[in-house]
Formats: structure tokens, sequence, C-alpha cells
């Protein structure tokens, strides 16, 4: 599909044929897999190779635009009124959204999912949160393992600020999982103990995401959010 549609589109195959020349053998493991999937994703739902296209240009162009105005000026997009998107439609039975918001103006965008949703719709929300963070942290330092920073431009959710936000827009939150494995832990124990510095192709990576989740250690956290029917 990748190639199929870079033929369409000049922007698409010039952004592709860049992309797939700096990949390494691993890298490129996972384009054949993503253009598989899209292959698979495009046929179940009936989308040809033009509609892709125009979705992806859209992108491309929203995001260059971005990426212009942030060299120029140093300010995301919120900062400079620019935080608006468009739903291809009014309204949604369901969101998922992964990893995704983590910049200032995250609760805006919460706010626009919410008047988006149908009654009794959803939003899985698949983000960072600071109480995970911080018990990890906790946990590494009686391993004798450094704490695990946050960089400065991703912010992550507090999750008793996160509940009364969604109260106020009248949702429900439903619940919270942390999805964090044990891999933040197990992965750079692994390593210190063997002297050797963590690699994300090292196979002590690889062993280590399989590990099952063991209560709330690590950032990554599923909330399940309803918006009520309206009687």
């Amino acid at each position: 599909m990748i190639e199929h549609i870079s033929k369409i589109s000049r922007i698409i195959g010039f952004e592709s044929r860049q992309s797939y020349k700096n990949l390494n053998d691993e890298g490129r493991k996972v384009y054949k897999i993503v253009d598989s999937f899209l292959d698979e994703y495009c046929a179940y739902f009936g989308f040809d190779a033009n509609y892709v296209v125009q979705a992806v240009e859209k992108f491309i162009i929203r995001y260059k635009f971005d990426m212009d105005n942030f060299i120029r000026t140093g300010k995301f997009p919120y900062e400079i009124g620019n935080n608006n998107f468009d739903l291809t439609r009014e309204e949604y039975d369901l969101f998922l959204i992964s990893s995704a918001l983590f910049t200032r103006h995250r609760f805006g965008v919460l706010k626009k999912i919410s008047n988006a949703l149908l009654g009794n719709g959803v939003y899985l929300m698949i983000e960072n949160f600071l109480n995970g963070q911080s018990n990890l942290n906790l946990l590494r330092e009686q391993f004798g393992l450094t704490s695990i920073s946050i960089r400065e431009h991703n912010l992550f959710f507090n999750l008793e600020k996160t509940k009364g936000f969604v109260k106020e827009l009248g949702l429900e939150f439903v619940s919270y999982d942390n999805i964090s494995s044990l891999y933040y832990l197990v992965s750079s124990k692994i390593c210190l103990l063997e002297n050797k510095r963590p690699d994300y192709y090292d196979i002590h990576h690889e062993l280590a995401s399989q590990l099952p989740i063991s209560g709330d250690f690590g950032p990554i956290a599923m909330c399940e959010i309803k918006k009520r029917k309206l009687l």
C-alpha cells in the first residue's frame, strides 16, 4: 500500500523514500509490518489508495505547518492559537488515543472528545500518569537503579486532576489500569548486573517486554471514560 500511494502522491513518495533510507534493519522490518497492516486495514474498511493519500497528505501538510511555526517562534501550536483539529464526523461511539496528549492543551482535546462522544460512548485513554511513574522510581531505587526522569516537553497526567476534569465534563471515569509491564524494572536491572548499557534491540529488552503487569508501577495506564446517555 505504501508503495502504491507513493506513486500517486509526490509528497508521500518523497517522505516515504527519505524515511526508508534512514531506517536500520530492525526499522525496515517494522516498516514492512506497518505496510501489511495498512493493506489489511484499508481492505477491511473499503478505503482505496486515493482516500489514504488525502488523509496522509493532510497530516503531512499540517505537520510541516506546525513545525515551521515552531522553528520560527519556538512555540507549540496551542501557544499561538493553532491547536484546533478537525474530526471527520460529528459523533463517535469510541475514541482510542494512545500516548498523544502530552502538551498543555491536552485538556482542551479531552473537551472536544467529550463533545463528540455519543451517549454511552467510550473513550479509551492510554497515556502517561505521574503516580505510576513515581511508584516505579521508588521501586527502582530499592534495586539500586537510577530514577527515570520525565522530559521537559512530555507532560504526564495527574490522576486525581484528570478524574476531576472528567467529572466536570459530565463524563464517568470508569476505570484506571496501569498497563506498564515489569520491563521498566527488569531490563535495566539485568543490564546493570551484567555491566551492559540498556539498548532497545538487546535480547534483555525483548524478554523483559513480555513480562506481566504488576501493580501500579510504570507510567503507562489505560483509563475507560464513558459518556452518560441523556434521558
